[in-house]
C-alpha cells in the first residue's frame, strides 16, 4: 500500500471587491469665481470621475469646476470599477453660485431744463464696462418724480 499524497484540484472564484466614494460638501461661491478643483476619493484608491448635472450653471473638465451662471450647480462623482472592483455607487453634491454684485456708475450730464431737447449724457459704466448714453429723454411719468 502506497502512502503517497493524492493531488486534489479545486477551483474557486475571486469576486471583485466593493468600493465607495467619499465626496464632501461643496462650498457656495459667487458668480465670477475662478475655476477650482473638486476632490473625492474612492475606497479602492482609483481615480474618481466628476460630471456636471447642471451644465447651464457649471461645467467640469477633469477635476476642475468652472462657473457658468448663477444658480444651483450639481456634480456627480463616480468610479466605474475594473476587474478587481465593482463600480461604486455615484455620489452627488450641489453648491449654490450666488449672483455677483453689480456696480453701475455714470457721469453727471450737468443741469438740464425741463423740456430740453435730448442730450448726450456721457458714459455709463456697468461693472467696469463703458457704455455711451444715447441721449434718451427721461420720462418722469414712467419713473416717477423722485428719479428726475
Amino acid at each position: 500500500m502506497s502512502l503517497l499524497p493524492i493531488p486534489v484540484v479545486q477551483s474557486f472564484t475571486v469576486n471583485p471587491a466593493a468600493q465607495t466614494i467619499a465626496f464632501g460638501a461643496l462650498s457656495n461661491v459667487v458668480f465670477g469665481a475662478t475655476p477650482f478643483a473638486l476632490t473625492a476619493t474612492a475606497s479602492s484608491g482609483r481615480a474618481v470621475i466628476f460630471a456636471p448635472v447642471t451644465t447651464p450653471v457649471c461645467t467640469v473638465s477633469g477635476v476642475t469646476l468652472a462657473v457658468i451662471a448663477a444658480g444651483t450647480c450639481s456634480i456627480t462623482a463616480s468610479q466605474p470599477g475594473n476587474a478587481n472592483y465593482v463600480a461604486a455607487t455615484p455620489v452627488s453634491n450641489s453648491l449654490t453660485i450666488n449672483p455677483a454684485a453689480q456696480t453701475v456708475s455714470f457721469g453727471s450730464p450737468g443741469n438740464v431744463s425741463f423740456g430740453a431737447a435730448p442730450f448726450s449724457g456721457g458714459h455709463i459704466s456697468v461693472d467696469g464696462l463703458q457704455y455711451t448714453q444715447r441721449g434718451f429723454p427721461v420720462d418722469s411719468q414712467q419713473f416717477g418724480p423722485r428719479v428726475c
